[in-house]
Order: C-alpha cells, then sequence, then structure tokens
C-alpha cells in the first residue's frame, strides 16, 4: 500500500546552499526513493515557476517575502519566521490541495511553518514536527545579544511569539524528529510523552569531495557559513573582532578565509573593515573555497542544532577547531579528532599553533574522517523517519497523540530570557 506523505516546508530548498535547506532536500530525496511512497512537498513560499520533472510532486506559492511581511509580522501573533514561511494565499494554497487530495501524515518542516497545522487538524492529518532547532531556547538568547535597545525590544518579542509558536505545535502533533541528543532530550522536558527519534543530517559523498592526501595543504584557516540570518552576522562579528584582537597582540594574525552566501552591502563592509581577511561571497563548489587550505572553524556560540558544514569540513580532509556546544551531534571526540577550545577568543592562538603542525593537521582530519564515514548516509537517514512514520501511523499506537487530542501534556519548563 502507497503511503502518502505531504512534507510542508517554508520555501524551495534548491539551490540548497544553507545548512536549513540541505537538510530540508536531504530528508525530502531520501523519502522520495522509496518506491511505495508519495511525498507531496508544498512551499509556503518561493516555488519556481517552472520545475523540473522527479519523483516529488512540489505545490505552493511563487511569493516572496519583503520588508512589508516583515512590518505586519510584529501585529501578529506569530514570529517574523513564520510570517515569512506562509504567505497570504498559502492557506488558500493548502486547503485546495487537501480538499482534492488525501495524506497519511504531514511532516512539519521547522517550527515556522506551524501557521499551517490549523489547516491539517481540520482535515484530520496527523502531523511529525521536523525540529532544525529547539526554537524555543535558542530565540531568547540569541535576542539577548542583540545592541541597540529598540532592536533587542523587537527580537525579544519575537522570540517570545517563537516560543510560545513551538510549544503550541508540541502539543499539536504525533511525533516529532530532533537533529541532536541535547535537543531530542530538551523536548522530552517540554513535552514528556511525544514520541521522538534523532535524525542527524546526511551528506551524499560525490565528486566534489576531495580525498585524504599524503601531500600538506597550504596553512590557512577557512570558515564557511551563511551569514543572512542575524545571528549568524554576531558570530561571524566576534569572531572577526577576536582575529583582529589576537592579530594587534602578535603583530599579525593567520591567513583566514571567509566564505559564503551574504548581503552584496554586508560583504563590501566586511572587506572594508577587515582588509586583512580574504571574503568571498557565494560559490558554485566547496572545493574552491577549501582545497587551499588544512584548518576549518566551527565556533558558533549562537544557534543550535549540528553544523552542517562540519561534515563539509571534514569530508573535504580539514582538520577542525570547534568550540564544544558547536560540534554538538557530530560525534567527534574533542582533541583526538578536532582541537576543542574553550572560547572564540581562546580559538586564535590555537588555530595559529595548529595550521604550521602538518602532522597535527593531518592526525586530526584523518581521524575524523574515518569516525564519520558511513555515519552520515541520507539513504539511512529515510530508513529510519520512514519506519519512524509508520510507527506513528499504527492503530494501536496508544502513545501517540492525535491531532487537535494530544495526550502529551505540558510539563513545568524553563525558557531562558522568556
Amino acid at each position: 500500500m502507497t503511503l502518502k506523505i505531504l512534507f510542508i516546508t517554508k520555501a524551495y530548498p534548491y539551490p540548497a546552499q544553507t545548512g536549513d535547506l540541505r537538510y530540508t532536500a536531504g530528508l525530502i530525496e531520501s523519502l522520495s526513493t522509496f518506491p511505495l511512497v508519495n511525498v507531496t512537498v508544498f512551499c509556503g513560499a518561493g516555488l519556481p515557476a517552472s520545475l523540473p520533472a522527479e519523483t516529488v510532486l512540489w505545490r505552493g506559492q511563487e511569493w516572496q517575502p519583503n520588508f512589508i511581511t516583515d512590518i505586519g509580522s510584529i501585529f501578529s501573533r506569530y514570529p517574523r519566521g513564520a510570517a515569512r514561511a506562509y504567505g497570504p494565499g498559502a492557506k488558500r494554497n493548502l486547503e485546495k490541495l487537501l480538499t482534492k487530495n488525501t495524506f497519511d501524515l504531514a511532516l512539519i518542516n521547522e517550527a515556522v511553518c506551524a501557521k499551517a497545522v490549523p489547516i491539517i487538524t481540520k482535515f484530520k492529518i496527523p502531523a511529525l514536527y521536523i525540529s532544525h532547532n529547539v526554537e524555543a531556547d535558542i530565540r531568547p538568547r540569541i535576542a539577548a545579544q542583540i545592541s541597540g535597545v529598540l532592536r533587542r525590544w523587537l527580537q525579544r518579542f519575537d522570540a517570545q511569539k517563537y516560543c510560545r509558536m513551538e510549544l503550541d505545535l508540541l502539543q499539536k502533533v504525533t511525533g516529532l524528529s530532533a537533529i541532536t541528543e541535547e535537543d531530542r532530550a530538551r523536548y522530552a522536558q517540554l513535552a514528556p510523552n511525544l514520541r521522538s527519534i534523532i535524525l542527524k543530517p546526511g551528506y551524499s559523498k560525490d565528486e566534489e569531495i576531495l580525498p585524504i592526501s599524503d601531500a600538506p595543504r597550504a596553512a590557512r584557516a577557512v570558515l564557511i557559513g551563511s551569514f543572512e540570518w542575524g545571528a549568524k552576522r554576531l558570530n561571524l562579528e566576534r569572531i572577526l573582532k577576536a582575529y583582529r584582537q589576537f592579530s594587534k597582540l602578535n603583530g599579525g594574525g593567520f591567513p583566514l578565509r571567509i566564505a559564503g552566501k551574504m548581503p552584496p552591502a554586508f560583504l563590501d563592509q566586511l572587506r572594508k573593515s577587515y582588509p586583512e581577511v580574504e571574503f568571498f561571497g557565494s560559490f558554485d563548489r566547496l572545493s574552491e573555497v577549501v582545497q587551499d587550505a588544512n584548518v576549518a572553524l566551527v565556533l558558533e556560540d549562537l544557534g543550535g542544532g549540528f553544523k552542517l558544514k562540519t561534515l563539509d569540513y571534514i569530508f573535504n580532509g580539514l582538520a577542525i577547531v570547534g568550540l564544544p556546544k558547536a560540534m554538538t551531534g557530530s560525534g567527534l571526540v574533542a582533541h583526538q579528532e578536532y582541537l576543542a577550545v574553550n572560547s572564540i577568543e581562546a580559538a586564535m592562538p590555537a588555530i595559529a599553533s595548529l595550521i604550521k603542525d602538518q602532522s597535527r593537521v593531518k592526525r586530526l582530519a584523518t581521524l575524523a574522517h574515518l569516525k564519520a564515514d558511513g555515519q552520515f548516509h541520507w539513504s539511512e537517514r529515510g530508513v529510519k523517519l520512514l519506519e519512524f512514520i509508520q510507527e506513528l501511523l499504527k492503530p494501536d499506537s496508544t502513545s501517540c497523540a492525535s491531532p487537535g487530542n494530544p495526550t502529551n501534556t505540558r510539563a513545568k519548563i524553563d525558557i531562558d530570557g522568556v
């Protein structure tokens, strides 16, 4: 019997250049490979006018969020992210889709798609929440770091709406997936009776992966990311400030390259403010920015979840310098498979020393590659998710909540900053 899955996401995930889009695309692709699974993806925004012929059925709207969307979200009970993920016309389009089609289960990809849940409930479709982060925790922490009284107040106000939205979502779904063990444990506090699994990111090996070579690589540190989200810009600015301070104290820094998607104006500003750092904007192939580097940085202290770029670094033969918190979920052992540092400031001298030590670089990179190889295939994630879905849909699965009539009771919780 064919299983019909409705995958609700905020936007068309291609090109999958950011971590959230890559995770989304990986899950969709892994589910669509099963012969008895039909996947329909509903995009709340950004659906292209023309789509390639493939096994996935794409639905949704071409609408793109803008500044007016952000202003309007201030007066909504939903946060800015939800307004951008589910724009005008989305409700009508989704209801039209559900009127003409039947589905066994809906996957709510990220909390920002929570606005679709009332319609899913109306059509009596059980829902599974695909979490990328524990939004109820990370949003207040990010808001607290914002400079400027008005901007900080707006961010905190938005963070409170994120908290209410996610906590409400947990009461309306039949199950959830979390990216890390830590996130799953936190959700067990927020919704004790809600069934869950861990779905770490996957990696598809292709021609871009560089083999582990005995030849020494250039002594250069590289940081890759998508610097469009405010929290990621804050992380980047902290790293750059620490780098500049280290450079001043030591008569110069180490070769540093920053690469990733960011607004042109922000890229120009960075190049003017930090001429000693090499900046790349968007790039087509990862090898363009990592093949002449030997050390990679995972130093984000804001945000949560597994950093997908960690896999990029590992499978491209780079040694990693990272904050243990930012390395959560990777499975790598500190000081054996990556160099752990206690702070961004402490990372700078550690990086300067490591990039010159070719034997240590090679050892860290090789051991990390051996640990990760075979543990992060998307196909395995698809199997695990499908098995969990089938378990949730069993008629005798009494531990699961029904949409609109949840059995999971909300525990007493502690949410930072709210």
